[in-house]
């Protein structure tokens, strides 16, 4: 089903049939970070985990490339009880970030000071964890540690490899043995 099709269910209350929503699909922003032309950008994805935010990006983006980058550094405004991106020439409270988005989803940060006039009527930068890229190891750990039903199908994690950077990565259980590879790399561990 599209994304289209759930958000407009999740709206309407109802299914396309006139049914009650049995279990209502909430899709909620997710921000991916990408590598365009070398340079670290960001894309807002309206899915219902990280993992289908990931998945999303490489449907959308040819040959995309994943990294783990914040836009500025977080820092914790105790005036407002929040944090905040700065940004890195201008670390005060009027370097903090604002957040432009365009509708295909591309997501721009823009420092109030360096560019005053872009920066004019834009909300503050929402601040979220960074695209997680890690080892096959680590996602292993961690599905042993907090998976309890075997998953029999590769299933992809809501974790990048940190080989490749392409892809996320997939887990299976076969017997009772957790195995974790990167589509990309098809080292399967």
């Amino acid at each position: 089903m599209s994304c289209w099709n759930r958000r407009r269910e999740t709206e309407r209350g109802h299914n396309a049939r006139g049914g009650k929503l049995v279990h209502p699909i909430i899709l909620s922003p997710r921000r991916v970070g990408l590598l365009v032309d070398g340079k670290p950008t960001w894309r807002l994805i309206d899915a219902h985990h990280e993992g289908e935010a990931l998945s999303r990006a490489i449907h959308q983006i040819d040959g995309a490339k994943f990294h783990g980058q914040q836009p500025g550094q977080s820092v914790w405004n105790k005036r407002v009880g929040r944090f905040q991106y700065r940004c890195d020439k201008h670390p005060g409270e009027f370097g903090t970030l604002c957040e432009q988005v365009d509708s295909n989803g591309a997501t721009e940060y823009v420092c109030p000071v360096c560019r005053p006039r872009a920066a004019k009527d834009l909300p503050e930068a929402r601040v979220c964890s960074p695209t997680s890229i890690q080892s096959r190891e680590f996602v292993k750990e961690v599905m042993r540690t907090y998976c309890v039903e075997p998953i029999e199908s590769w299933t992809a994690t809501e974790h990048v490899c940190d080989r490749c950077e392409h892809y996320p990565l997939q887990v299976r259980t076969i017997g009772k043995q957790l195995h974790c590879r990167c589509p990309l790399c098809d080292q399967a561990e």
